[in-house]
């Protein structure tokens, strides 16, 4: 099960200007705050999602819509 703490941690270290937490769902995780607030969803189920997986898939998106 992936650590979200973990995940915030690294989300602020590479993005530390921005206001972005990834937030755990049911099968999904959102992302939140007020750069968060423009990133869609993420179906991945939290349970058989590695933390590694996911700060990949978070740092993706945040590239995909901010640039790098």
């Amino acid at each position: 099960m992936a650590n979200f703490k973990k995940v915030n941690l690294r989300i602020k270290k590479e993005f530390p200007c921005m206001d972005i937490e990834v937030v755990r769902g049911v099968g999904y995780f959102y992302y939140s705050g007020a750069h968060g607030e423009s990133l869609d969803s993420v179906m991945a189920h939290p349970v058989s999602t590695s933390t590694d997986e996911i700060i990949k898939m978070a740092i993706d998106d945040v590239c995909d819509r901010y640039g790098d």
